[in-house]
């Protein structure tokens, strides 16, 4: 009898920790982090200056991007981007920038005024280093996050257009686009009057 019940004893405890273990797991909330993934060049061509790791698949909770474009000023972010609009569908890049840089406003309707055009299956995210400002010279918007695209703006100031004839939001998400702010990221200085789902 003393036999069965510490082997009925073991069991529930096994059983136990395998519960436990298991509610740990499921109530990880936090997000894969992306990793850099080389210099990636000046961000000119994808296929020369791009950093290619394949296919961008999700090792152990870490995103490895497929792509890094290292930015410094305006024609590296510009560059960047255009590398990326350009590009595949379904993969992952890194930009990371080092310092203040204006970008070239979004200003269209439809697809085609997304910021990284209509690729889909896309993930960016744009990480500053001590907190750069991302601006424009003009009226319009920052970023245009369009259907089947995920940006992550990451310890960058976004600066909006502080004039009254600007009629557009800083960051426009559009259906079926994730936009996501995370550590010092701040949305700034904008003018406009936004509808809802406009930043």
């Amino acid at each position: 009898m003393k036999t069965k019940n510490k082997l009925l004893l073991k069991m529930l405890a096994i059983a136990l920790a395998a519960i436990i273990g298991f509610t740990f797991i499921a109530c990880d909330n936090s997000s894969p982090s992306i990793e850099s993934s080389g210099n990636g060049g000046n961000g000119n061509n994808a296929s020369q200056n791009g950093n290619n790791n394949g296919n961008g698949n999700n090792n152990g909770g870490v995103f490895t991007p497929d792509f890094t474009w290292p930015v410094s000023n305006a024609a590296s972010l510009q560059n960047a981007i255009e590398a990326i609009r350009n590009g595949a569908n379904n993969m992952t890049h890194h930009i990371t920038i080092s310092d203040d840089a204006s970008i070239t406003a979004s200003t269209g309707v439809g697809a085609a005024a997304n910021t990284f055009g209509t690729v889909t299956g896309l993930i960016v995210l744009i990480e500053g280093n001590s907190t750069p400002i991302i601006s424009s010279t003009g009226t319009g918007s920052r970023l245009q996050v369009g259907s089947g695209q995920t940006v992550i703006v990451r310890n960058v100031i976004l600066q909006g257009n502080n004039v009254s004839t600007n009629n557009y939001a800083v960051v426009r998400v559009m259906g079926g686009g994730t936009f996501r702010m995370e550590g010092n990221t701040t949305v700034t200085g904008n003018a406009s009057i936004l509808p809802a789902a406009e930043y």
